[in-house]
């Protein structure tokens, strides 16, 4: 029995640099796990720290946010508890308002109307809690006609392509205006897009109660004295119209006198 155990020991027993060798290869292997452990926690560290830095900063612009809405909140009371008043406009000389609100007036007048422009214009004054003077409609109207007569004697630009358009308009009895547009041929639309009112200029606005050859002569050679002679004049069927116009020749010779599909 002691043989048998002496022999089992001996197949088994270790010699001293192998356990030493064990030992130390363990002793590396944790200090190495312990390194990385020790880097893991550091790294950990600086995480939180940069992230409790980034939590105070958002802190503080939390903070200064609702200071700002706190401002903003007592500037926004402050403006519903102010009346509301239109800019300054002083009245022009000879008038009873102000630029500004010709200008608005005009323009509203423009898109909605002469008696609209008034309406809206006290619907939205209204809606402002703004109590101010209003013109008349036809005040307005006035202003209306007098930017149409600055435009009428505004400089025509001179070019030798213009093509003038005449024919008689807005006949009242015996009486009738003379109206001639014009435009530059080389800025003329497309074939097949019509004119606007973009396109066109009025060159002569003329009221009259009879109308003949001699008058729309007249007519003719007073806008060429003051705009230059066109290139072409285009009229419809009336005579005098067509006639009248052949005056501009002496101005021009290689003028021409066109009718309109109506007279073809």
């Amino acid at each position: 029995m002691s043989g048998s155990s002496f022999i089992r020991g001996g197949l088994f027993k270790s010699r001293l640099r192998v356990i030493i060798g064990f030992l130390l290869r363990s002793r590396e292997t944790w200090t190495k796990r312990s390194r990385e452990k020790s880097q893991e926690i550091e790294d950990q560290k600086r995480t939180i720290r940069q992230q409790e830095r980034d939590i105070a900063k958002l802190k503080q612009e939390l903070v200064e946010t609702k200071l700002q809405a706190a401002r903003l909140r007592a500037e926004n009371q402050q403006l519903l508890e102010q009346s509301l008043a239109l800019p300054d406009d002083p009245p022009l000389p000879g008038h009873q308002f102000g630029p500004k609100m010709i200008f608005v007036c005009v323009n509203l007048a423009r898109v909605v109307g002469l008696r609209s422009s008034i309406t809206c214009l006290q619907v939205v004054l209204d809606w402002l809690g703004v109590s101010t003077r209003l013109p008349v409609w036809t005040t307005v109207r006035t202003w209306l006609m007098r930017v149409e007569v600055a435009a009428l004697e505004a400089p025509v630009e001179t070019a030798d392509d213009m093509v003038w358009m005449s024919d008689h308009s807005n006949q009242i009895g015996p009486e009738k205006a003379l109206v001639i547009i014009g435009l530059r041929a080389s800025q003329m639309p497309p074939p097949g897009v019509a004119l606007t009112h973009q396109h066109v200029r009025v060159l002569m606005v003329k009221p009259g109660v009879s109308w003949n050859r001699g008058d729309m002569a007249a007519a003719c050679q007073e806008l060429a004295d003051r705009t230059g002679p066109p290139m072409t004049v285009v009229v419809d069927g009336a005579i005098e119209l067509r006639e009248g116009a052949e005056v501009l020749k002496k101005y021009r010779k290689d003028v021409i006198v066109l009718g309109d599909n109506r007279s073809r």
